[in-house]
């Protein structure tokens, strides 16, 4: 297909980038701060926008959402997020529970968006029985991108792509990825292809296949269901050799 002959020729352009990604980015332990220890926080209630607005104007994509469960003036955060510069925004997890009810602060977006529920994110977002998800998602997920001028990554065991004209539906993946943390692992790609391929849809489509197509790497050495995710930097490493 046309998608996977783009894939094909695009990570070799890739593949640098990701690999500098790589070698900065690894699971880190952090001790607890000791009572005689000071910790500056850059962000307090005065400064949240002032501080990442500037970051973002900065930036060449954004993500958001993934981990930010307990995380301060989210909610301002978010709306910074999306209202600030003109560079794209991955929406996952908590971003779009914040959403939920909200979704007209859509209509005044001005960038690329793309978001990624699973179903029952999904279902929040759009005020429906997972029920009706499941008989007709692609329906109900074109609506949803076209109302919201986004692309939408519906995450499931056949993940949907679609900006409410395009479709895809993605072949890779197993149950190893129906873990906490795969989402967020997926944000991150995804975010991290944005700025090389300026179609937000083709982006998604890209992440979804990679994140997938590296858990099938993965499970040929480890069982699915123990499968620990940070060790799918290794199958990346191993995928662009």
């Amino acid at each position: 297909s046309s998608v996977t002959v783009t894939l094909y020729t695009f990570w070799r352009h890739w593949a640098q980038s990701f690999r500098l990604v790589l070698s900065t980015v690894s699971p880190t332990l952090y001790e607890a701060p000791s009572p005689s220890d000071s910790v500056f926080h850059p962000v307090n209630e005065f400064t949240p926008e002032d501080l990442i607005e500037q970051w973002i104007r900065d930036a060449a994509a954004v993500g958001f959402g993934s981990g930010a469960v307990h995380l301060g003036y989210k909610e301002r955060l978010l709306h910074a997020v999306l209202r600030t510069g003109t560079a794209p925004a991955v929406i996952d997890a908590e971003g779009l529970r914040l959403m939920a009810g909200n979704t007209w602060m859509l209509d005044f977006v001005r960038k690329p968006l793309i978001l990624t529920p699973h179903t029952g994110e999904f279902c929040a977002l759009e005020g429906i029985e997972p029920a009706a998800v499941k008989e007709d998602p692609f329906t109900h997920a074109a609506s949803f991108a076209k109302r919201s001028r986004s692309v939408l990554v519906l995450k499931g065991p056949h993940t949907i792509v679609t900006d409410g004209t395009r479709f895809y539906i993605n072949p890779t993946g197993n149950p190893a990825l129906a873990q906490a943390g795969s989402g967020d692992l997926l944000t991150g790609i995804i975010t991290g292809l944005v700025p090389f391929v300026k179609d937000p849809f083709l982006s998604a489509v890209m992440g979804v296949w990679f994140h997938g197509h590296l858990a099938d790497m993965a499970v040929q050495d480890h069982p699915a269901r123990s499968l620990d995710l940070t060790l799918l930097s290794q199958y990346a490493e191993r995928f662009f050799r």
